[in-house]
């Protein structure tokens, strides 16, 4: 019998990214890793290189959410084999790309939490102390933002039940994280890990204060005031999600009409808020989105979706068709060097858009922020006067058009209990009610490594 490790057991090593900081390309030892500024920093980098894997931002969180919903499939008639099981909605808990995600979390977690525990045994000079509490904040913001995601993958959405109270990810004892000792949590409630989530992020903003957020690759404190609105979203608390929203709105500019498609072909814009850095040496090579898509021509978005823009939209031109094959290429992502953006300016005003619909007297602010959106896509975009409802559903078709392929879709429509069609190019189409098969199977591996963890039902 295969004997497996849970992801909560991993021994940490460092990899820096090469645009923030040279690479650390061996192992240190766990006990001696974080001893100064410039080892803790390499620690940091490194699970900033972690959400670069193919597995997460560089392709596997792009695909998955668009794949399991009305946005794409897989080419029917020649693909490389790809996806296949996401495409015709039939995961199984020994799928491949499900474990790495799982995997590449868990590693997330393990190691921001080592780097946050040998982060207070540094001793440092005074002018070195605002780096330091710098540094621990970002790590206790990418371990929020692992958990996020972890959360949106593998649980169901926070409002599933009255009081959050069903199954979340596992929350085990952090301080043994990254070490030695055997560690096999239980799963905690789902509000149990946004509390978490949330004091991770409050957290991150009181220890960024007073150093500057050296580039977009990196999270400062706009970036965590981003992620908690983003998270409250999550939670329907919309009130925060509009205050942590306004927070990061006067931080940044849109970019024009004419200037939103070449954006994609640049390393980032002025509505940049965190990017995943990828150069010429520095990528996922074959197994990028630009491979999947533009390459090896494996993904495709489906007809009902190019079908939302008017003519005159703007984005519609990153969904060419290609007449040989007769379907719309995906071209947001134009090479393998191309970072990915994690977080746009656009998102917080479709965030502000969406919680202010849902607030009482704060209708023509959400109408207000969505038509922001709106006109800078489609010059000739009409302020929008639904209310209600159908202001809702006018926001969330929005946040499709913007926000596609960059990891949203299927859990807009869960966390909004949206029944959806899976459109197929070769097969008949599934109609799908969010439920037990709209999130992932924790890993068969992970279940038998465990003895503590309970799998999804439906798996």
């Amino acid at each position: 019998m295969k004997k497996y490790i849970s992801i909560f057991i991993v021994i940490v090593t460092f990899l820096g990214c090469n645009e923030l900081d040279s690479r650390l390309s061996t192992s240190i030892d766990a006990e001696k890793a974080i001893v100064d500024i410039p080892t803790l920093k390499a620690s940091v980098l490194g699970s900033y290189n972690s959400y670069q894997s193919a597995s997460l931002y560089n392709r596997g969180l792009l695909v998955i959410p668009e794949l399991i919903s009305e946005n794409s499939f897989i080419d029917a008639f020649d693909n490389t084999g790809r996806f296949l099981d996401f495409d015709s909605f039939d995961v199984i808990n020994t799928d491949g790309d499900v474990s790495d995600v799982w995997v590449a979390l868990g590693r997330i977690i393990s190691q921001t939490s080592y780097t946050i525990r040998k982060a207070r045994e540094v001793s440092v000079k005074e002018n070195e102390l605002a780096e330091k509490n710098h540094l621990i904040g970002e790590a206790h913001a990418l371990r929020a933002f692992a958990y996020h995601i972890m959360q949106q993958y593998f649980c169901q959405p926070y409002n599933f039940t009255s009081d959050a109270s069903h199954l979340g990810a596992p929350l085990p004892d952090f301080d043994l994280l990254g070490g030695i000792e055997i560690v096999f949590p239980a799963r905690s409630t789902s509000k149990e890990v946004y509390n978490q989530i949330v004091a991770d992020l409050n957290q991150a903003a009181s220890l960024m204060s007073g150093f500057t957020n050296p580039n977009v690759y990196r999270l400062g404190l706009n970036g965590v005031n981003a992620l908690l609105s983003r998270v409250y979203l999550s939670m329907e608390n919309w009130e925060k999600a509009d205050e942590f929203a306004d927070k990061v709105l006067g931080n940044y500019s849109l970019m024009s009409n004419g200037e939103y498609v070449s954006s994609w072909n640049n390393d980032f814009s002025s509505e940049s808020i965190f990017s995943i850095y990828n150069d010429d040496l520095d990528n996922s090579g074959t197994s990028s989105m630009y491979q999947l898509c533009l390459i090896y021509l494996d993904l495709f978005a489906t007809p009902d979706f190019v079908s939302t823009f008017s003519t005159t939209d703007v984005r519609s031109n990153l969904y060419p068709m290609n007449t040989t094959l007769n379907v719309n290429t995906i071209t947001k992502y134009t090479s393998r060097f191309s970072n990915t953006p994690v977080i746009r300016l656009s998102e917080m005003y479709l965030i502000k858009a969406e919680a202010n619909a849902n607030i009482t007297g704060k209708e023509i602010d959400a109408q207000s922020a969505l038509f922001t959106i709106m006109q800078r896509a489609d010059v000739n975009a009409v302020m929008p006067t639904e209310t209600g409802q159908a202001l809702k559903d006018r926001i969330l078709l929005e946040r499709r058009k913007e926000l596609a392929f960059e990891g949203f879709r299927l859990f807009d429509l869960t966390r909004n209990k949206k029944s959806f069609v899976k459109y197929r190019q070769d097969a008949a189409f599934i109609n799908i009610t969010p439920g037990e098969k709209t999130i992932m199977p924790i890993p068969a591996r992970e279940v038998n490594a465990n003895p503590n963890m309970q799998q999804n039902p439906g798996y």
